[in-house]
C-alpha cells in the first residue's frame, strides 16, 4: 500500500505556509537556543560584576593595610607623645611640685587646687577641673602664664580673672591677682 498525497498549493499559500514553518522555526531558535543564552550570559555578568567588586575590597583592603603597616611607627610615636601630656597618677607630686617651681621662677605667690572630686571620665583619660590663684607683679604674672602654657602637661585654661591689689609699699611695680581657671588631663 503507498500513499502518493501531493498537495497543490497555490504560490499564495506555498508563501504563507513558508512564512508560517519560518516564524515557528525562528520562534523554537528565539525559545530553545537565545533566551537561555542571554539568560546565562546576565547570569555570568553579574557574578564577574560581584566578582569585580570583591576584587576592589580586597586590593583596596590591602592597599590600607599595607598604608596602615607603613604609618604605625609614626601613629606609636605621635602616641608616646600624646600619653605624655596626661599626667600619671603617680605624677602627682611632681606635677605640683613643677607649678610651684613655675611660681618660685617668676616670683609669684600661688596656691593651686585641684578638685579631683569634680573629675569627669572619658574613654582614655579624666578631665579634673584645677583652680589656681597667683598674686604677684603683672610682668612675672604674664610670665607665669607662659610657664604654665609651656608645661609638658596639657593644661587647658578656661578663663583668667585678673584683679589690681592696692598697694600700700609704694612699689613702682602693679600687684595683681589672677584667678586661673582651668583643666588638667589625667591617665586613667
Amino acid at each position: 500500500m503507498k500513499f502518493n498525497y501531493h498537495i497543490k498549493l497555490s504560490e499564495r499559500n506555498k508563501i504563507i505556509v513558508l512564512f508560517c514553518f519560518l516564524v515557528l522555526i525562528i520562534s523554537l531558535l528565539i525559545f530553545f537556543v537565545i533566551l537561555p543564552s542571554a539568560r546565562e550570559i546576565k547570569e555570568v555578568k553579574a557574578e564577574i560584576k560581584n566578582q569585580r567588586e570583591e576584587m576592589e575590597k580586597k586590593y583596596l583592603s590591602g592597599i590600607n593595610a599595607r598604608i596602615l603597616s607603613q604609618k604605625a611607627p609614626k601613629v606609636k610615636e605621635k602616641m608616646a607623645e600624646v600619653e605624655k601630656i596626661f599626667i600619671k597618677s603617680e605624677e602627682q607630686l611632681e606635677f605640683v611640685t613643677s607649678l610651684e617651681k613655675i611660681a618660685e621662677d617668676n616670683q609669684v605667690e600661688q596656691t593651686p587646687n585641684i578638685e579631683y572630686g569634680s573629675s569627669k571620665n572619658n574613654d582614655f583619660y579624666k578631665v579634673i577641673p584645677l583652680r589656681i590663684s597667683t598674686e604677684g607683679a603683672l610682668a612675672n604674672q604674664l610670665n607665669y602664664i607662659r610657664d604654665l602654657k609651656s608645661l609638658r602637661y596639657y593644661i587647658n585654661i578656661q578663663s583668667i580673672k585678673m584683679k589690681k591689689n592696692i598697694n600700700n609699699s609704694g612699689s613702682l611695680e602693679e600687684e595683681v591677682s589672677l584667678f586661673i581657671k582651668a583643666q588638667s588631663y589625667w591617665e586613667k
